[in-house]
């Protein structure tokens, strides 16, 4: 009799908080010591297309929510759209052709920003996770093995392969030189995407590499090259990509709200396979659907911190932001200063953690 007096007052009282706050979701109970998170924001009212765009493989939180049901359950019907050169996300969100997009705090991106696109940053995609092994520099074998390249100390006029030049990667190497007296300046760097590092290590194109799991292991198992530094020591918490919201989206609020409860709701269960080793399996396993890789090197890349992190309230690492633009002007990449104040908008991370309640 007494569990459903509770269960009484708790309805109760989620009734009576639900019309003081004039029709707002309130979290659900703890259930077993973690916070239920069944949504409980109510559906859309009627089913709702959006278009995410993204480079293939990259958005985790969004495959995981496609697959578990979690936006199907408010009514949004997200559809993926591969974009293979990102500098077209932003004129697209623009423009109508997408109304999401995965984006990377690159030159060209913060160019368009300067100069007035009306486009917002809401959700953090994913950042290095302080300790973890996602992202790493690889000497080419025969230099490792022969003692020539054991540290970045040695890179000084060596040819390191990097996936873009200017980019994020170049920041992670040039940090790890500072600590040794050097800058990026001091190697010839080489664009080539992941997929090409290990043939131009193994033929000897390029003495090293700036690469990211599950590459970096695949080219280790096969002798062609070794890891001599993981930059997520060098920068904890660098915001790799975040989630941008269209103009229209912008102007359709109550979308973009269930679209953030349903994606941190998949950035959750992510993070509990990450963090916690909850559902590993299942979580690779949707994983490796979209990114063409095993899922059994997957799972071993979330055991061993090869993967990357999703803050599990949604926020984005704002001073991480402001230091790759910073580091971009002072090189002359950007030509123009950003208010991120006005560029990267909390709300709606906010709201969807208000229906969710505390990660735990």
């Amino acid at each position: 009799m007494e569990r459903y007096r509770v269960r009484w007052r708790w309805l109760l009282v989620t009734l009576v908080g639900w019309v003081l706050s004039g029709g707002a979701p309130v979290a659900a109970p703890s259930v077993g010591g973690r916070v239920a998170e069944a949504a409980q924001l109510a559906p859309l009212p009627q089913r709702t297309r959006v278009v995410y765009g993204a480079p293939p493989g990259v958005a985790f939180a969004v495959y995981v929510g496609l697959e578990r049901g979690y936006f199907e359950e408010l009514n949004l019907a997200v559809e993926l759209e591969p974009v293979h050169n990102t500098a077209a996300i932003a004129p697209n969100l623009v423009n109508g052709s997408l109304d999401l997009g995965h984006m990377a705090a690159a030159p060209g991106f913060f160019n368009a920003v300067a100069r007035g696109l009306p486009i917002k940053a809401i959700l953090d995609a994913s950042h290095y996770a302080p300790g973890g092994r996602s992202h790493v520099v690889m000497a080419r074998q025969e230099l490792y093995d022969s003692g020539q390249l054991r540290g970045v100390e040695q890179l000084r006029g060596r040819r390191v392969a990097l996936s873009s030049v200017p980019g994020g990667l170049g920041i992670d190497l040039d940090r790890a030189l500072q600590r040794v007296g050097l800058t990026l300046d001091a190697v010839e760097q080489v664009q080539l995407p992941f997929v090409e590092q290990a043939v131009a290590l193994a033929n000897g194109s390029v003495d090293a590499a700036v690469t990211l799991e599950p590459f970096a292991t695949q080219i280790r198992e096969r002798g062609i090259a070794e890891v001599i530094r993981y930059l997520n020591d060098d920068y904890p918490d660098h915001q790799v990509s975040f989630v941008m919201i269209s103009t229209q989206l912008i102007e359709r609020p109550e979308v973009t709200r269930a679209f953030a409860v349903a994606y941190l709701r998949a950035a959750r269960a992510y993070e509990r396979a990450r963090q916690f080793g909850e559902g590993v399996d299942e979580i690779a396993q949707i994983l490796s659907r979209y990114n063409q890789q095993a899922p059994v090197a997957v799972a071993a890349a979330f055991r061993n911190g090869g993967m990357t992190a999703i803050d599990p309230q949604g926020r984005l690492r704002v001073e991480s932001i402001q230091y790759d633009l910073d580091w971009y002007r002072q090189r002359g990449f950007v030509d123009r200063a950003i208010d991120l104040a006005e560029f990267v908008d909390p709300q709606y991370a906010d709201y969807a953690v208000g229906v969710l309640g505390p990660f735990r």
